[in-house]
C-alpha cells in the first residue's frame, strides 16, 4: 500500500503527529463503473436547498443535494447507484479523514508521518487482522453487502479521480491537508491516496468493533492487581494471604456471570451449568488465569505496563493537540419499573462524545430501492 518510502517518511518524523486520536469513519462505500464524472443538474431534480449534483453514469448514477447545513442527501434509482453516492459524498467532505482512518486501523501511518506513528503501527499489526484476512472476511460477506461495499468504493475512488484530474480541479477539490503533506514528502504536488478498496471498509468496521464494542483483554492488569493484594496482605501479616488476595480481588474484578440475563435467544445459547458447593467458579477461574500466566514475570509486567501508559499518554496529547476526541465515555439512565408509564425497567445508553474537528460521527442521508 506504501507509496512513500521509508527516506522519503523520516523527512517529517517529528513534524507530524496523528497517532491513535485519528478516529475511525463511520459508514459504507460503493459505486460501479470507472471515470465516473459529476454534472450539475437544475435544483428541482431532488428536494433541497441547492443545487443538484448528478454523479456516476446510468443505473449506477445517484444525485446528491445538500441543505443548509451541508448534510449531504443521497438519492438513486438503484441501490448501487444509492452506494455510489454515498461514497462520492463523504470523499467530498473526509478525504482526508478516510485516508487517515484507513492507514491507523491497517498500521500504515509511520509510511507517511515517520517513526512518530510506529508503535501505533505496532499496536493494530499485532491485534489487528492482515490484508489476507481481511480479504478473507470480504468475501464471506452476503452477496448483497460485498455489492454495497464495492459501489462505495467506487465513489470515493470516482471523487479522488476527479480531484485529480488536472491542476486546477486540485486547487479547488483536494483538501489542503494533502498540498501540505505532499510537500513534506518531497512530492512534486498534492500527497494522492491509493484507492479505497472494500477490504478497507472492512477494516474499518473492524476498529469499530474492536473500539466501541469490545470487552476483557486486561489479564495482564488483572494479574498485577492480584500481585498487589498478594503482597499487601502479606506486608500487613494476614495468614494464607494469598487465598485472601484471591477472595478480595473477586469482589473487585470485572467476573463472567453465567447466571446473568442476556439478549441471546434462548432456543440459540447454549445451556450453561450453574457450579455448585465449596469450589466457586470465580476461584477456578482466577486458578485458570494464573496457570495461563505463570510464565509472565514481575519484570515483564511492569514493562508492558509502563508501555501501555506512554500510549495512552501519546493518545491523549495528541487529541489534545489537535482538537480531536482522543477519550471515551458514554451516558447511561436506568429507569426501575415503579418509575416507567408501562410498568416495565428501560435501560438507555448513549455515546458522549462532544464535538471535534472533525467529528467521530458522519451525517448522509440515503434514497434508494428497498
Amino acid at each position: 500500500m506504501a507509496r512513500v518510502s521509508g527516506m522519503r517518511s523520516r523527512r517529517i518524523s517529528g513534524r507530524l503527529c496523528v497517532g491513535a486520536a485519528i478516529l475511525a469513519l463511520t459508514g459504507l462505500a460503493v459505486a460501479p463503473g470507472a471515470g465516473a464524472a459529476a454534472r450539475t443538474a437544475g435544483a428541482g431534480s431532488a428536494k433541497a436547498a441547492g443545487p443538484v449534483t448528478v454523479v456516476g453514469h446510468g443505473a449506477g448514477s445517484a444525485a446528491i443535494s445538500r441543505d443548509s447545513y451541508g448534510v449531504p442527501t443521497i438519492t438513486a434509482s438503484t441501490t448501487a447507484g444509492m452506494w455510489f453516492g454515498a461514497g462520492w459524498a463523504q470523499a467530498q467532505d473526509r478525504l482526508v479523514q478516510l485516508e487517515l482512518t484507513r492507514r491507523a486501523v491497517e498500521g500504515n501511518l509511520s509510511q507517511i508521518f515517520g517513526p512518530s506513528e510506529l508503535s501505533q503501527d505496532e499496536t493494530v499489526r499485532t491485534l489487528f487482522y492482515t490484508p489476507a484476512e481481511l480479504k478473507k472476511q470480504y468475501a464471506s460477506l452476503p452477496a448483497e453487502v460485498q455489492s454495497a461495499l464495492t459501489a462505495f468504493s467506487d465513489g470515493i475512488n470516482a471523487y479522488e479521480r476527479q480531484a485529480y484530474a488536472s491542476a486546477a480541479s486540485e486547487q479547488a477539490q483536494v483538501p489542503y491537508e494533502f498540498f501540505v503533506l505532499g510537500s513534506l514528502l518531497g512530492e512534486s504536488g498534492p500527497y494522492r491516496p491509493t484507492p479505497w478498496r472494500p477490504a478497507d471498509s472492512v477494516a474499518v468496521g473492524n476498529f469499530l468493533a474492536r473500539q466501541f464494542g469490545g470487552g476483557g483483554g486486561n489479564e495482564l492488569q488483572n494479574l498485577q492487581f492480584l500481585q498487589y493484594l498478594a503482597n499487601e496482605l502479606r506486608t500487613q501479616g494476614v495468614r494464607h494471604s494469598g487465598a485472601a488476595a484471591v477472595q478480595v480481588f473477586n469482589d473487585a474484578r470485572w467476573i463472567n456471570d453465567p447466571t446473568a440475563p442476556t439478549t441471546v435467544p434462548s432456543d440459540t445459547a447454549k445451556p450453561v451449568t450453574v457450579p455448585r458447593g465449596p469450589a466457586a467458579a470465580t476461584d477456578r477461574s482466577v486458578a485458570r488465569t494464573l496457570a495461563s500466566l505463570s510464565m509472565v514475570t514481575p519484570g515483564a509486567l511492569k514493562q508492558a505496563e509502563t508501555a501501555l501508559a506512554r500510549d495512552k499518554s501519546n493518545i491523549l496529547q495528541t487529541g489534545i493537540s489537535l482538537r480531536v476526541l482522543s477519550h471515551g465515555g458514554s451516558n447511561a439512565i436506568a429507569i426501575a419499573p415503579s418509575r416507567s408509564a408501562d410498568g416495565h425497567a428501560l435501560l438507555w445508553g448513549a455515546p458522549q462524545e462532544g464535538f471535534g474537528t472533525p467529528s467521530v460521527d458522519g451525517e448522509e442521508y440515503l434514497h434508494g430501492p428497498d
